[in-house]
């Protein structure tokens, strides 16, 4: 069943999806791809709603409140890259780290509306359902910044940024 609402009876996990459905009908290739296309899907978790959003947003109740949202998105592309400077990721706390990944997360503008938000933003990989809490599959980087956006398409594009070497 799931989590976010009651009414989805039917609810399955990815994992679930993959091993009953996809395994059983498609090919191997098939497979693997469906599985990378569920890995690249993120949980998002806001922790501010702005008080620039309008009167009529669908989180108007949420207005300036530290009241936390969720949302989904998508990792568009990973980039690995040297680093001279410190850090700024929840594993390194400013040293200066061999290698970073770069993560450009993809979501609509109604989820993220503008920096404030996106820099409250922490975003969870490989949140499948929750026992990925206790596996430690599950990752999380914040984001750094919003970099584009298009406010009457209702998309924007933000980047985070981790040390995390199972992440390249």
């Amino acid at each position: 069943m799931c989590e976010k609402n009651r009414g989805h009876e039917n609810f399955i996990s990815p994992q679930q999806f993959l091993d009953t459905y996809i395994a059983r009908l498609e090919s191997e290739e098939k497979y693997e791809l469906y599985k990378s296309l569920i890995d690249s899907t993120v949980r998002l978790k806001m922790h501010c709603t702005s008080s620039d959003r309008p009167g009529d947003d669908a989180f108007a109740d949420y207005i300036g409140t530290p009241r936390m949202r969720m949302g989904t998105g998508f990792i568009r592309r990973a980039q690995q890259f040297k680093q001279s400077e410190p850090c700024c990721c929840d594993v390194c706390h400013g040293k200066v780290p061999m290698n970073q990944v770069g993560l450009e997360v993809h979501t609509a503008r109604h989820v993220v509306f503008h920096m404030e938000e996106a820099k409250r933003t922490k975003i969870h990989l490989f949140y499948d359902d929750g026992s990925c809490l206790s596996n430690e599959r599950m990752k999380s980087v914040w984001v750094m910044r919003m970099f584009e956006s298009q406010y009457d398409k209702d998309w924007c594009n933000m980047w985070c940024v981790t040390c995390d070497d199972g992440l390249g």
